[in-house]
């Protein structure tokens, strides 16, 4: 579960939507039972005026995407998933060939859940957005499974 104030990148019509934030899913095999996974992006305090003037840019949604094949995190490897969980450039190629799930709604909340996700040593990248880009403002992203995942979220590449 992750609160988190920023702006967002808005969807993937927009040059923007690499800024959004990033959260790298891991569904480590094996696993004990079909994976069923429940993705909740809820809009936290101060946006209802925002709702109100703009309701179309101010829609929230996520994206459950795969990540590139050449992304491997080890969640039991502390040093090497910090170093390597840089964020990932996304354009619109990306969104339409590693696309898994997205749902966009005027609600203060929007919801994926999935029982499809294959467990994997690759991550899958949640991305939550608002349709409109640059809108600012918190919400919390909360990520549950019947089964155990990792949850990482995506650094700069020039962060310390």
């Amino acid at each position: 579960h992750c609160n988190i104030h920023c702006c967002l990148g808005g969807s993937h019509l927009h040059s923007t939507w690499s800024d959004n934030p990033q959260f790298y899913l891991f569904l480590p095999p094996p696993v004990s039972a079909k994976p069923k996974v429940r993705i909740l992006l809820k809009l936290l305090h101060g946006w209802d005026g925002k709702r109100k003037r703009d309701p179309l840019n101010t829609m929230i949604g996520v994206y459950l995407l795969q990540c590139p094949k050449g992304v491997q995190l080890d969640p039991n490897d502390e040093t090497i998933s910090v170093a390597r969980a840089v964020r990932q450039p996304l354009n619109d190629s990306d969104y339409r060939s590693r696309l898994v799930e997205a749902t966009f709604l005027p609600n203060s909340e929007a919801v994926i859940t999935i029982d499809t996700l294959a467990p994997s040593k690759n991550p899958y990248l949640i991305v939550p957005a608002t349709f409109g880009r640059e809108k600012t403002g918190s919400f919390s992203l909360e990520v549950t499974s019947n089964v155990e995942i990792f949850l990482l979220e995506g650094i700069s590449a020039f962060s310390a």
